[in-house]
């Protein structure tokens, strides 16, 4: 009768350590960091600051509502790989026919025969663009070299050429491009919305030519590890634009549905270099750009994993088993 006694002792100590456990683990699985205050450094996500928090090179401009026909919210940013009106001895805009190096390159002829007859009507800060062939890149931020002011390394612009019949890759010459460290202390995913323009083309030999594009990458990464995603081309999928360029993602004059929207995958917490660019290719005669605007982080929600589901299953079952055992003592006389 004791030996009954104590087990029944002991196997009540027993459930309630159970119990207990299971109540802790429940507890533990439903207040994952549920208040837990996601911090993010990014300013001036949409510009209305100008380029404020922002680093840039070559053709950059603030744009409220562009020519009337694109704008997102309020102000936005522009990059352009437009020539201005004036030379730079240091910069890429001058009449490769002038050995002085003081004639102004006239980009954007209005008759593909007429060589250096164009204008200077899509430069838009007054600022050369940089070289974008990312020779000798170092990956160091310096303001002459695309790939260099992103931190990139020097063949990362090369990208595969298509809907050409030549192969191989695409050969960047200049451009312009923004970028901002940013602090993220969650798992995150990071959002825009943007519009390409250009007045380039497909073309039957080298495919599809200038494009636009994002880079996000941890600053602790490797140079080699840091990649590109294009955003959009010169390609035979742009239609007819209502701005003065020649072709864009969309006509203009939409509102915001003339954005398209780029969200990222999935990042871990850390420091990143958030950039993006626009770069002539193989020629420079034709200018392009990106209109960009509203950034936004958003915080990667939490969901149970397989172990954590099963430590879920028992914490439940640990409850049910003390509900139980509650009301079997309570009808006890």
């Amino acid at each position: 009768m004791m030996n009954q006694y104590l087990m029944l002792i002991t196997s009540q100590k027993n459930i309630s350590l159970v119990s207990l456990l299971s109540l802790i683990s429940l507890s533990s699985l439903l207040s994952v960091n549920p208040a837990h205050a996601f911090t993010v450094t990014f300013d001036n996500t949409d510009f209305e600051s100008d380029f404020d928090s922002w680093a840039t090179t070559g053709d950059t401009s603030i744009q409220e509502d562009f020519e009337s026909e694109l704008q997102y919210l309020n102000k936005q940013g522009f990059i352009t790989t437009g020539c201005p009106d004036i030379v730079f001895l240091t910069g890429q805009c001058f009449d490769q026919q002038d050995v002085t190096r003081t004639t102004p390159r006239k980009d954007d002829p209005t008759d593909a025969e007429a060589g250096s007859s164009g204008s200077n009507h899509f430069n838009y800060s007054g600022n050369d663009q940089v070289n974008a062939d990312g020779k000798n890149a170092t990956g160091s931020f310096s303001l002459t070299n695309v790939q260099d002011f992103l931190g990139l390394a020097e063949n990362t612009l090369n990208i595969d050429r298509e809907n050409g019949s030549l192969s191989g890759t695409r050969t960047p010459k200049e451009g312009s491009a923004i970028r901002q460290t940013i602090t993220v202390d969650s798992d995150f995913t990071l959002s825009f919305n943007w519009h390409f323009l250009t007045n380039d083309t497909n073309d039957a030999t080298f495919g599809d030519r200038d494009y636009a594009f994002v880079t996000i990458y941890d600053t602790s990464s490797s140079l080699n590890s840091r990649t590109i995603d294009v955003l959009a081309d010169a390609s035979s999928s742009l239609v007819g634009s209502n701005t003065s360029f020649t072709s864009g993602t969309s006509t203009g004059g939409n509102g915001v549905d003339d954005y398209d929207l780029y969200t990222s995958s999935s990042l871990p917490a850390g420091t990143y270099v958030v950039g993006l660019g626009v770069v002539d290719v193989d020629g420079v005669e034709d200018t392009s750009g990106l209109l960009v605007d509203n950034f936004q982080v958003q915080q990667i929600p939490f969901e149970f994993s397989p172990t954590g589901g099963i430590a879920l299953m028992l914490g439940l079952l640990g409850c049910d088993r003390l509900r139980r055992r509650i009301k079997i003592n309570g009808l006890r006389p």
